[in-house]
C-alpha cells in the first residue's frame, strides 16, 4: 500500500515503502512455508525504489531552482 501511495500521492513515502518491503521480503525468504503474496512485496519494493528516485530528482530540481533564484537576486 505504501508503495502505491508513494508513487501516486505522496513521494516522500518512497524510502519507507522500500525499506518496509525489503524487510518483509527478508522475512518471507527466511520463512519455511510458501508465501503467496511475495509478488506484491516485490511490486511494493519496486514502487518504493521508483518513488525514491522521483524524490531525489525533485529535490535536485527544487534546490537548483532555489539557488537559481537566489543567484539572480544578487
Amino acid at each position: 500500500m505504501l508503495g502505491l501511495l508513494s508513487v501516486t500521492v505522496f513521494t516522500p513515502l518512497g524510502p519507507f515503502a522500500w525499506a518496509m518491503s525489503r524487510r518483509a521480503l527478508r522475512e518471507v525468504d527466511a520463512a519455511p512455508v510458501v508465501v503467496v503474496n511475495r509478488g506484491q512485496l516485490v511490486a511494493a519494493q519496486a514502487m518504493g525504489v521508483v518513488a525514491s528516485a522521483l524524490l531525489a530528482v525533485m529535490t535536485v530540481i527544487v534546490v537548483a531552482a532555489v539557488l537559481g533564484v537566489l543567484l539572480l537576486a544578487v
